[in-house]
């Protein structure tokens, strides 16, 4: 069975708190807070037209996306857990979470351009159930467009009266709900409570010496094959790999063997050897929408391995435990 991580080494995400600069109120704007009419930079908050939500509620997220990043999402994130907790700004919608084994990680990140449309007020974390959405990608076809809308509505204060006694700052409770809508077909329902989720793990600082760049579908290529042999894939470059710029994909199972010599685009290090499982990269693999986008590979020996599939819209890292044999 596959070796798991080490579970320090994933370390909850600690966001810095904000910084605030003392303002002086000026005389000409006795109706404008300080803080806006000292600021050099004003941020435009997007409105969002709330005339169709029910009463009470307000839109914190509206956006719309071509079916190619929908079903990349989905794949991406549901080849590993079953929910997350989703950040969304405005400026990128984020997702970094790590399967219940510790065997693997992934982090995602798509920035407001990868969609068609996307407006945003506050940033928010919201609990997503993946199962949800894969099952509604079964309604998705080429070329749809899905619209991803989440409200909040504040309940009432549970506020006590010992609390007002005691001059006590309860915060304000929200309750979410969302909405996945595609030619014609509609999903609604409640997000998941954040704090039942896993918290959001670390990126391990681990230095990887080899790096591999590839074709995506010579990868799905070389993991299909290996797959239908073994459940495990030994990956090895060695010096005269290296020149040749070749990876190398070893996968057993009793007596059969399969062997393939991949044709890299480049390969820089100084050579690695590690063995992963199959399970896990079959489900990685099939997430990768383009087989044209380049990959790139960062490994070493008996260490973990990092791939990474990068644009000028979005990046997705994942990261795979090794596989350590018994002598």
């Amino acid at each position: 069975m596959s070796e798991a991580m080490n579970e320090n080494v994933f370390v909850p995400v600690m966001l810095p708190a904000a910084m605030v600069q003392p303002t002086e109120q000026i005389e000409e704007y006795p109706d404008i807070p300080a803080a806006i009419v000292n600021s050099e930079i004003i941020e435009e908050v997007p409105v969002i037209d709330n005339s169709d939500m029910v009463q009470g509620y307000t839109t914190i997220l509206h956006c719309t996306m071509d079916q190619s990043v929908f079903k990349e999402i989905t794949k991406t994130l549901t080849a590993l857990v079953p929910e997350v907790r989703m950040h969304i700004s405005h400026d990128d919608l984020i997702v970094r979470c790590v399967d219940t084994a510790n065997v693997a990680m992934v982090d995602i990140v798509y920035r407001k351009e990868s969609f068609e449309s996307f407006k945003v007020i506050d940033h928010h974390a919201i609990g997503i159930d993946l199962t949800i959405w894969q099952k509604f990608l079964k309604n998705v076809k080429k070329n749809n467009s899905v619209l991803f809308e989440v409200v909040r509505k504040e309940l009432p204060s549970n506020k006590t009266e010992e609390d007002i006694k005691k001059d006590i700052t309860v915060l304000p409770v929200f309750e979410y709900t969302y909405k996945l809508s595609c030619n014609g077909t509609e999903i609604t329902g409640k997000t998941l409570d954040v704090n039942t989720i896993r918290r959001d793990p670390n990126m391990p600082s681990v230095v990887l010496p080899t790096k591999i760049d590839l074709t995506a579908g010579d990868l799905i290529e070389t993991i299909r094959g290996a797959h239908d042999v073994s459940d495990k894939i030994e990956l090895s470059c060695n010096e005269k790999a290296l020149s040749d710029n070749v990876l190398k994909a070893i996968a057993e199972y009793g007596t059969s063997k399969s062997v393939k010599v991949v044709n890299t685009l480049s390969i820089t290090g100084d050579g690695a050897r590690s063995i992963f499982s199959l399970d896990y990269l079959i489900d990685i693999v099939k997430a990768i929408q383009d087989k044209k986008e380049i990959v790139t590979i960062d490994m070493g020996n008996d260490h973990p391995i990092k791939i990474t599939l990068s644009n000028v819209d979005r990046e997705i890292i994942y990261l795979l435990a090794p596989r350590i044999e018994a002598d």
